[in-house]
């Protein structure tokens, strides 16, 4: 439970700042949010089923799946759709291998017996989660920074000088 709750935190750490970043690359809020949303449902779904497709050794192309999947990581989508993933067969090994005697001794044998928990990686060494923390704790300050009163970057206005949060707000 521990481990699906900080799968979460560190995605919303990963994926906050750049959809903040993104959203100043549209003038209307409505059209940030829906090409946004559908950036995210691409950058997840497609992402991972590629790279998972192409990790069918009949496809011939695991090396290849490899490098895409490094390049991928910088997306926070991609990363969830991993995790979850691997925690989905981490769970199908656990409960295969605990479900008879034969089981068991075929998983050791074998060697897929999952390992209770992975020791951390060292600091030198790059991961997944250390890639997603350590982008989120370079991308705060910044973010922090351009929402400084005196930094905050303004919404278009239109010919009369009305911005489109005024007009929703109920000006003319």
């Amino acid at each position: 439970m521990a481990d699906a709750l900080l799968l979460l935190m560190l995605y919303g750490w990963a994926i906050i700042p750049l959809m903040y970043l993104m959203s100043f690359l549209f003038a209307s809020p409505a059209t940030a949010y829906t090409r946004l949303t559908i950036f995210n449902i691409l950058s997840g779904v497609v992402t991972f089923l590629m790279v998972t497709i192409m990790r069918i050794p009949a496809v011939k192309l695991e090396e290849l799946s490899r490098a895409l999947d490094h390049v991928f990581l910088l997306l926070p989508n991609h990363c969830l759709g991993r995790a979850v993933s691997s925690f989905y067969e981490n769970y199908e090994t656990r409960r295969y291998c605990s479900s008879s005697v034969v089981a068991d001794h075929y998983c050791k044998k074998h060697g897929a017996a999952p390992t209770p928990t992975p020791p951390p990686p060292p600091p030198a060494q790059s991961s997944p989660q250390g890639g997603d923390l350590g982008r989120g704790s370079l991308v705060f300050p910044f973010c922090a920074h351009s929402v400084h009163p005196k930094r905050r970057l303004e919404r278009p206005t239109d010919s009369m000088g009305i911005s489109s949060t005024d007009k929703v707000k109920g000006g003319t």
